[in-house]
């Protein structure tokens, strides 16, 4: 007589995106509402991901959410809101993402004030972003904007190939790479038991 092996069920995109946000709210506690922390919601995705037997990698660049009413003409000032990556306005610009003078100084996490980080699954060909909820209130805090249009959704998990309907993704391999080792240095940091404070910036 045979034994049946009864397959563990594959998590649901929702229990992930819970799950990141559990170990994001865990690492940062009370700071866990303060923006500029896209980096480390990202690692906690990839981490999360790992846990659960999925490829989830970093990417990252420019990207733009459209906070006015779409009946707003395009020209009007301040029709999207966002993080433009663009390192040479901005050369001496760049905070460490972790904490240690080590890694300060060897500049693997060093990421510029203006970037946004998000991750995808390559064997799906989607695009992740666990942060996509809170950007109303960055926009605010950050930029001193309401938001009256749609608001973007709690979390964005689709397909890559096309945009958002509302938003906008450019992926710079810079920025990726540098948002990669910012994540890989995030990780190693959590695993270590050394809990970061974001120093704000992006989302």
């Amino acid at each position: 007589m045979g034994f049946r092996v009864k397959r563990k069920k594959r998590a649901s995109k929702m229990q992930i995106v819970r799950q990141a946000r559990a170990l994001f709210a865990r690492q940062f506690r009370e700071f866990r509402d303060v923006p500029g922390s896209c980096v480390y919601q990202a690692a906690a995705l990839v981490q999360v991901g790992r846990e659960h037997g999925r490829r989830i990698i970093v990417q990252a660049g420019s990207a733009f959410w459209r906070r006015l009413p779409v009946e707003v003409a395009d020209w009007v000032e301040n029709t999207a809101w966002g993080y433009e990556y663009d390192p040479s306005t901005f050369p001496d610009q760049f905070v460490s993402v972790v904490p240690t003078r080590e890694a300060h100084l060897s500049g693997r996490s060093n990421l510029p004030m203006e970037i946004h980080v998000w991750c995808a699954q390559p064997d799906t060909d989607e695009i992740i972003d666990i942060t996509t909820g809170g950007w109303p209130r960055a926009c605010e805090m950050i930029g001193g904007l309401d938001w009256p249009g749609p608001k973007p959704p709690d979390y964005l998990w689709k397909r890559a190939g096309t945009q958002p309907e509302g938003g906008i993704y450019c992926v710079d391999p810079d920025a990726t790479r540098r948002a990669h080792d910012a994540v890989n240095e995030v990780i190693a940091h959590w695993d270590a038991g050394i809990q970061i404070v974001p120093t704000g910036g992006h989302p």
